[in-house]
Order: C-alpha cells, then sequence, then structure tokens
C-alpha cells in the first residue's frame, strides 16, 4: 500500500482522501471476545480470534495473552508468531508469572530480541503459569514486502491432559510505522 498524496496548499481535500489517511494510521487489533482451551497438543496452530490482515509495509506490534493452566505447570504455553507473505520479523517477549487477582508476588521472564528471516515464518517463545494465571506480552516489528496476515498461534510446551487456557481479553495490536 503506498501512502496517500495528500494535495498542494490551496486545492481541495476530498472526502476519500481525508478517509485514506485515517485508515493509514489508525491501528489494527484483534482482540478475544471469548476462551479457548488447549490440551495434549504441542503442536501450535491458529487462535480463532488473533489473526491481523495487512498491506505491505512496516509494523509494529504488541500481543498480550492472559493464560491459565488447569495443571499450573511452568512452561505449559508454548506460542508463535506466523505470517503469510514475505517478511523480516523481530520479536523479544516477556511473562509476568503472577496471579491476576493478586500481584503482590510475581516473576518476569524475559526472552531476547530474536530476528527471523523470510524463510522461516514463525517465531516461537514459551512462558510457564505456575500460579492460576500468567500474563505473557510480545513486542514486534514485521516489515511485510507483500500483503498478509499475522497470526498468534500457540499450544502447549509440553502437552498434557489438562487445559491451558488463553483467555478473553488477550489481544494482537499493530500500528504502521512510517515508510
Amino acid at each position: 500500500m503506498a501512502w496517500t498524496t495528500v494535495p498542494a496548499a490551496g486545492a481541495k481535500l476530498r472526502g476519500g482522501i481525508l478517509s485514506d489517511l485515517f485508515t493509514e494510521v489508525r491501528p489494527k487489533s484483534a482482540r478475544k471476545a471469548s476462551d479457548t482451551a488447549r490440551n495434549t497438543t504441542a503442536t501450535r496452530t491458529a487462535d480463532p480470534d488473533l489473526t491481523l490482515t495487512l498491506p505491505a509495509g512496516t509494523w509494529e506490534g504488541t500481543a498480550v495473552m492472559i493464560v491459565s493452566s488447569a495443571a499450573n505447570a511452568a512452561g505449559d504455553f508454548s506460542w508463535e508468531l506466523a505470517w503469510t507473505g514475505t517478511a523480516t520479523v523481530t520479536m523479544s517477549g516477556w511473562a509476568l508469572d503472577g496471579s491476576i487477582t493478586d500481584l503482590t508476588s510475581a516473576t518476569i521472564n524475559a526472552g531476547a530480541a530474536t530476528t527471523v528471516d523470510t524463510t522461516s515464518p514463525t517465531g516461537n517463545q514459551n512462558a510457564g503459569c505456575t500460579l492460576y494465571k500468567c500474563v505473557a506480552v510480545t513486542y514486534f516489528t514485521i516489515a511485510l514486502t507483500t500483503a498478509g496476515s499475522v497470526t498468534l498461534n500457540w499450544a502447549q510446551e509440553a502437552s498434557n491432559g489438562n487445559n491451558t487456557t488463553l483467555h478473553a481479553g488477550s489481544s494482537i495490536r499493530v500500528q504502521r510505522l512510517e515508510s
């Protein structure tokens, strides 16, 4: 998507141009309306609610994941960003391992920034929820050379029979950067 050309000073600004300008700068987001539970799988698959379709360009974004594990098992959540099209992605992640209702005690686990090349369209990170719920956050930049979509894929890190749940309110949000 090319940036919209603004008319010269004194020229009329048509409604279509103004609409295009708002579309270019408005953040895009997807938010979970209901919980999704998975068990007995370590194969990461697309979340049914967390996909964004993007035009070509450079975007920065965050994915916020509210997770619980029936097993309260460390390492019970594994996620990745997956995309279509040709892109270069840099991402880093953090997990706040603590009770959502009582944050008087928590551990922050941080992952280093990882650059993912265009031939491997995923970037995987793991987090453990050793208490009832934890919050995992990923910050990423994605440079799409062609239009495509960005999806949050996830599963249990180690397959077990207990539910690992990605809760309503989890989200993915991007903002286009100037190119």
